[in-house]
């Protein structure tokens, strides 16, 4: 009989190292990632690289229509009650650029002058990411907060990372 439960205890370890692995690797490879407010980042793999990202919201699913901003992300930052995003829009007359919105009542702005963008990035402690970031695990998390070093308005440069370590 020992032997036998343990051949029952081995299996029921098992199977359950395997469903957590296979729900871990679902998890990571989800293509929503939540930014703030309800707002989200998706990425589409269009079958080759480089992937598309797209913003979108609980008002304005991701489609073909490019997202919330009606294109693809191509860097983005963030605080609590603005988003700041390059985009390169799905239709060819819209112009491209940096474009803001508000979190709160979901108003878009831009596209935004360097001058603006480089003082509201700074003024607000924006850092500016690639969208591809949000996907490398080492920064994932609702609550992830990254403080940006002095002088590097709107560039993507060295900065401290604050908040918690798991993203929890």
């Amino acid at each position: 009989m020992s032997g036998h439960r343990r051949l029952i205890a081995g299996a029921v370890i098992l199977a359950g190292a395997l469903g957590i692995s296979l729900w871990c690797a679902h998890a990571w490879n989800e293509p929503y990632r939540p930014i703030v407010g309800g707002y989200y980042l998706y990425r589409f793999d269009a079958g080759g690289p480089p992937p598309l990202y797209y913003l979108g919201s609980a008002n304005k699913a991701v489609g073909g229509g490019g997202g919330v901003l009606g294109g693809v992300i191509l860097k983005i930052g963030w605080n609590r009650r603005l988003i700041f995003a390059k985009v390169f829009k799905v239709y060819r007359g819209d112009p491209d650029g940096w474009y803001m919105v508000d979190v709160r009542n979901g108003k878009i702005t831009g596209p935004l002058g360097q001058a603006t963008l480089n003082a509201d990035l700074s003024r607000l402690h924006i850092k500016v990411i690639r969208p591809g970031a949000l996907y490398a695990g080492w920064w994932y998390g609702p609550e992830r907060h990254v403080k940006r070093t002095r002088g590097t308005a709107g560039k993507l440069a060295p900065a401290t990372q604050t908040g918690n370590k798991t993203g929890a």
